[in-house]
């Protein structure tokens, strides 16, 4: 069983990056479908369709994945410039109490679209903006109108060019915006506690949502598919939760993952983790009571564990 402890986490001077088909050469085949574990007497999870609706999403993560190197494309910009963008939609998701969904989909169109155009930073703004709009008016009941949106932005953007760049976005990306972020796949590995204690599985959970959203604001997970970091989230979670957790075969069949193929993801997570610097805004969102902390708690463990920064 692999340790991560202070000797074994990954070291921000190391020079990796994680594309994916570097770090995951294949998915787990399973020879037999996987199980509903313990979630098939509730009728609103539609377990019966599980199965064809993971295979579906997993197609879809690769055909929406963006490219890993999009920002060394981008002339104009650095990556500084898409670090501070991400952080400032992530705040522009809390004030208005956007779902969780709506984020994860706003900076994937945003990547996707870094992927094919080149922007100027004097209109990086207005993509990132337009990016959220897109995704909460594909995710939210209801969403903000493009005078208020406006407004937001301190009207440094009209709401005729908000729509004339929404419009472009959409024709770049060839109106594909359905993606299965990695929210999708923590729900669905989550199945595999479902008999272990609620209190500590919910509390796990929370951690690896934490990671995930930490990530945004790291470049070098762009090109990480969802259904990867989301193993990746949920491995490392267990393990900061209690070393002696496994990583089961019920985690595999649902993650359809490996330890030895999520393992070098999980320690990126762990360095992305202690550089709050560069997502101070997640940090604080999730150093709530209503997110019990966790935030904190990941600190504390990278100090309980004598993590040294590089």
């Amino acid at each position: 069983m692999m340790d991560l402890d202070a000797d074994s986490i990954y070291r921000r001077d190391s020079g990796v990056d994680f594309p994916v088909e570097k770090e995951i050469e294949k998915r787990v085949i399973l020879e037999k479908p996987v199980e509903n574990f313990g979630f098939a007497e509730d009728p609103l999870l539609v377990t019966e369709y599980a199965e064809d609706i993971f295979s579906y999403l997993r197609m879809v993560e690769v055909r929406t994945q963006p490219l890993a190197e999009c920002m060394s494309h981008q002339r104009f910009l650095t990556p500084l410039c898409r670090t501070e963008l991400v952080d400032w939609i992530i705040s522009l998701q809390i004030s208005l109490g956007a779902l969780n969904e709506t984020l994860f989909l706003a900076i994937n169109i945003l990547d996707r679209f870094l992927s094919v155009k080149m922007v100027v930073k004097e209109k990086l703004k207005l993509v990132g903006l337009c990016s959220f709009i897109i995704a909460a008016k594909y995710e939210e009941t209801s969403t903000a109108t493009l005078r208020e949106y406006s407004l937001l932005t301190k009207c440094e953007f009209k709401e005729h060019d908000i729509m004339i760049a929404e419009r472009f976005i959409l024709h770049q990306l060839g109106f594909s915006i359905t993606y299965p972020g990695p929210l999708n796949f923590i729900r669905r590995i989550t199945e595999a506690d479902i008999d272990e204690d609620y209190k500590r599985a919910s509390y796990i959970r929370l951690i690896a949502k934490y990671f995930c959203e930490a990530s945004l604001t790291d470049n070098r997970f762009i090109g990480v598919l969802p259904s990867v970091l989301a193993a990746s989230a949920m491995f490392l979670a267990r393990k900061m939760m209690d070393p002696a957790l496994q990583w089961t075969m019920k985690h595999v069949k649902l993650a359809e993952y490996k330890e030895d193929q999520i393992f070098d993801i999980a320690k990126g997570l762990l360095d992305c983790a202690s550089r709050v610097e560069q997502h101070q805004t997640t940090f604080n969102k999730y150093n709530t009571p209503r997110n019990f902390q966790v935030s904190t708690y990941v600190q504390q463990y990278l100090t309980n564990v004598n993590y040294k920064r590089q």
